[in-house]
């Protein structure tokens, strides 16, 4: 009962061992949004290296995190694992910061409306949160 015991104990470490230097693929990898708003998936995919057929590992997923928040589009980025039978799907869930839609400058007239825009440095398109925006207020006064 012993060698039993051994020799399936020994099976099992050499099945973890292959499965930790194999390491498990990818089989998908999802964007979704948080907050249930529409997404260009395709841009956001620019910023992810993980792929389908990719081995999974967190030094990858960390990277995309990094690129996806460097890329001051998100206020949220968070990464769940989905196990499956064919390897792991990755689904990046994030929430957009709002973009300017339209600009409008009232109330300079001392300054002028082209100094104001100058100094503020947001464009219509921006993303922006609050702590942006206040940092570009700052430099008008």
């Amino acid at each position: 009962m012993k060698k039993l015991q051994t020799a399936v104990l020994a099976g099992c470490s050499y099945l973890l061992a292959s499965l930790v230097s194999f390491g498990v693929l990818v089989e998908d990898v999802k964007v979704e949004s948080s907050d249930n708003r529409e997404m260009d998936i395709e841009s956001i995919m620019a910023y992810i290296s993980l792929r389908p057929g990719d081995e999974f590992t967190h030094q990858g997923v960390t990277q995309d995190i990094k690129n996806l928040k460097d890329s001051n589009r998100f206020s949220f980025v968070d990464v769940v694992r989905e196990d499956s039978m064919d390897g792991i799907v990755v689904k990046y869930v994030v929430t957009e910061k709002p973009r300017i839609r339209k600009l409008r400058i009232t109330g300079a007239d001392t300054y002028g409306n082209k100094k104001v825009r100058k100094n503020l440095e947001l464009e219509v398109g921006d993303y922006i949160d609050d702590a942006t925006v206040g940092m570009k207020c700052k430099k008008v006064i």
